[in-house]
């Protein structure tokens, strides 16, 4: 344990301590559902997603993140798994090769962090792969069919900026998406709400309270 506990307090496993728990407190406040994790990130990413044709000229998503196949996965997601698995080889190699390799502290810290920053990115797109499908989006279901449909509110509230909503589908599908309503209104996680319309300039969708009746 003191081992462990030196190894998160110092080069250089710190650096990759410190974003695992800036991630973890993101993804607390996302569960509580105080922040969209699908609009983390820059806005190349397209709000968050790293949903981008592949074959269309200009694509902005990196061309590792393609090769690797996490091109149509949630930055969030990605982000995450890599951060893991970099804190997870640094914290292995640091405490394997302290004591193997006679270089200066500042030296070895760096060669581990490069390290296992290039090892987790193979691991973490093998092991993010088989999620592809659970966040495959089509836009024609998405921006037409599901407008005056019923949803159900995921974040604790719902304003002109924010909001995230989940729609089951007949077929049993199911879709995670952005939302926003016009204030105030009695939205929470929990509620009820119908879709009024789509913005496609935003990829958002207009929604107010619904009481069933």
């Amino acid at each position: 344990m003191e081992a462990f506990l030196h190894n998160i307090s110092h080069f250089p496993g710190v650096l990759p301590t410190f974003v695992v728990g800036v991630l973890l407190a993101f993804w607390l406040l996302a569960i509580l559902g105080m922040l969209d994790f699908e609009t983390f990130g820059p806005d190349w990413l397209g709000g968050g997603d790293l949903e981008l044709e592949t074959d269309t000229e200009g694509s902005s998503a990196p061309d590792i993140l393609v090769a690797l196949g996490l091109d149509r996965m949630p930055f969030s997601i990605v982000v995450s798994a890599l951060a893991f698995f970099w804190w997870l080889f640094s914290m292995f190699a640091q405490q394997w090769l302290s004591g193997w390799l006679p270089l200066p502290g500042w030296l070895l810290g760096s060669l581990i962090l490069i390290g296992s920053a290039l090892l987790a990115l193979p691991v973490a797109a093998r092991c993010l792969r088989p999620l592809r499908p659970v966040f495959a989006v089509h836009h024609g279901t998405t921006s037409v069919d599901l407008v005056g449909r019923r949803c159900k509110v995921l974040t604790l509230r719902v304003d002109e900026n924010f909001g995230q909503i989940r729609v089951e589908l007949p077929e049993g599908s199911d879709y995670t998406l952005k939302a926003w309503a016009r204030t105030p209104n009695q939205l929470g996680k929990g509620s009820s709400a119908l879709i009024l319309s789509y913005d496609e300039d935003s990829d958002r969708y207009e929604i107010e309270a619904w009481d069933g009746a």
